[in-house]
């Protein structure tokens, strides 16, 4: 049971990994996400009714580490569906905050708990994440995460929640953490520059120069790449993955801003060869 756990969890890590858009909240990468995690949870579920654990260590190690990784996961996509969809009308940024505050008071409600699990304690696991440990909880709120006592134990959606709100203060840091620029400390004064062409240009540009390498070797993400020539340019993207979709979907010319920077180098060298002539 435990390594078709396993195995299955690294499948949907794989699948959920291809998604791209999940780091932009691109809102039909997080509809792709739940239906990846939805599926991965009823296998889950299927599994259990068709086989046993070998031991109490076995169900206690798939209730308080490995199933609450689906369950948070799904939490954690239902959490940024109903924040990208609010957002439409509101600042994204204020929709996480406020789901951070709703962390906080969850962490506070099951404070006890959260340093039990934190600090590695076992004495009352057998009690906590076995289906015969103790009464159904009542906390839950989140209404697509049904408690199944014949799925669940006592902790494990808990935990589950642990796992949700640590993948949504993960992700809202890397929202909001900015690549870090050179400094008059520590390269002189640096040059502010302004991207005044369009945004989808810049794209066409920065898709281009990650596809070559030209960054660490290929070794960034094309998001870090797209976030630092934003502050560099002071330009806002909203969804790169949603223009880099346009462009590769244009029916005459895929790549208009590329050809026209070629020409215009071309028509530069001819020009300076001629007044060297």
């Amino acid at each position: 049971m435990i390594i078709e756990t396993l195995k299955l969890l690294e499948e949907m890590n794989n699948k959920l990994s291809a998604l791209s858009g999940l780091a932009e909240d691109d809102l039909f990468s997080i509809q792709q996400a739940i239906l990846i995690t939805s599926e991965s949870i009823a296998q889950l579920k299927s599994m259990l009714t068709k086989s046993d654990f070998d031991s109490i260590t076995a169900e206690i190690r798939f209730f308080k580490k490995l199933k609450p990784q689906f369950d948070g996961r799904l939490i954690f996509y239902l959490m940024q569906l109903r924040m990208q969809t609010k957002s439409f009308s509101s600042d994204r940024s204020l929709s996480y905050e406020k789901e951070l505050q709703h962390a906080e008071v969850f962490y506070q409600s099951q404070y006890s708990f959260w340093q039990y699990y934190k600090m590695g304690l076992s004495d009352l696991d057998e009690h906590y994440f076995t289906r015969k440990g103790g009464e159904e909880p009542l906390f839950l709120d989140e209404q697509q995460i049904h408690y199944d006592s014949k799925s669940n134990t006592p902790m494990s959606a808990v935990v589950a929640r642990f796992h949700a709100y640590e993948l949504l203060k993960d992700h809202y840091s890397r929202l909001t953490t900015a690549p870090a620029l050179p400094t008059s400390q520590t390269k002189g004064k640096v040059l502010t520059l302004s991207w005044t062409s369009s945004k989808s240009e810049l794209i066409e540009l920065i898709y281009a120069l990650h596809e070559y390498r030209a960054f660490n070797n290929g070794q960034l993400d094309i998001k870090k790449v797209a976030e630092y020539f934003s502050t560099v340019f002071n330009v806002r993207f909203s969804n790169i993955y949603k223009t880099y979709e346009d462009i590769r979907l244009r029916k005459k010319n895929n790549t208009p801003f590329l050809d026209a920077l070629k020409s215009c180098l071309e028509r530069r060298i001819d020009r300076d060869n001629e007044n060297a002539m």
